[in-house]
């Protein structure tokens, strides 16, 4: 009888365990960048298949918090386009006010500013040209 039992219990766990792993999710990076700290990931799960590009950064607003921003792309014409906005302000000269997209220049500052609403990183114009070299390298692994 205890036998019976255990290999009850041994079958109906087997059995959960499988359906469990049927509908499951994976993620995995496909690129990381060196320069800052992007991804991109495949996500797989049973409804299809997603690839995007993911840059998480630290509110620079706050310094005691954590307070995450982001940017975030799931296609080749968006990050593309981040991309554009990147290699804009880097032709801008220092000193003057710009702004294009998630991109911003201020006349008080040499750095770029990377908006994600009300939070953002900044990013020297040397760093942001090694960032685009990078992101055109592997734009090519989101869809259109």
């Amino acid at each position: 009888m205890k036998n019976l039992v255990v290999v009850l219990v041994m079958l109906v766990s087997f059995l959960t365990m499988s359906l469990v792993s049927v509908g499951q999710t994976s993620s995995k990076d496909i690129a990381k960048g060196k320069v800052v700290k992007w991804s991109v990931v495949k996500k797989v799960s049973p409804e299809g298949e997603r690839t995007f590009f993911y840059w998480g950064f630290q509110n620079q607003k706050y310094s005691h918090i954590i307070d995450r921003g982001s940017v975030f792309y799931s296609t080749k014409v968006g990050l593309v386009e981040f991309i554009v906005q990147l290699e804009e302000c880097c032709k801008q000269e220092n000193g003057v006010d710009f702004s294009y997209g998630n991109c911003t220049l201020y006349d008080f500052s040499n750095k770029i500013y990377i908006h994600d609403d009300r939070k953002y990183t900044t990013i020297t114009k040397k760093t942001a040209m090694k960032l685009v070299i990078e992101l055109k390298q592997i734009v090519d692994l989101l869809s259109v």
